[in-house]
């Protein structure tokens, strides 16, 4: 084989290689953001149990101290022992926003006034 033969497998299998570590760097990723919200909802547990879903979610936002997707709230609320899903967070967070209670700083982010 040629040096430059050998270059060339060497480069393909270094793009392929590289492929393959950016799809687990964004599986990790996932998996912190899915600790963290689990970790967080966790801490929260028999605290949101009572409380009225709109409630419950500024409460989330509230604790949480940074901008969340509908998703991590309904994530952090799972962990907490409450069953919400993912279209009655969406409703309540639009209208939390309408009632001036939450932030929307850009599309499907939102945190507590």
């Amino acid at each position: 084989m040629s040096r430059t033969d050998l270059i060339t497998e060497l480069e393909t299998e270094r793009i392929a290689q590289e492929l393959i570590a950016v799809e687990v760097v964004a599986r990790l990723r996932g998996i912190d953001a899915q600790l963290k919200a689990l970790r967080a909802g966790v801490a929260l547990e028999g605290e949101l149990a009572p409380l009225a879903r709109t409630a419950a979610i500024l409460c989330i936002l509230r604790s949480a101290g940074e901008i969340l997707s509908p998703t991590e709230v309904l994530l952090r609320l799972n962990a907490a022992g409450r069953d919400d899903d993912r279209q009655v967070v969406t409703a309540t967070l639009k209208y939390l926003l309408s009632q001036n209670l939450v932030r929307r700083p850009s599309r499907g982010h939102y945190f507590a006034a």
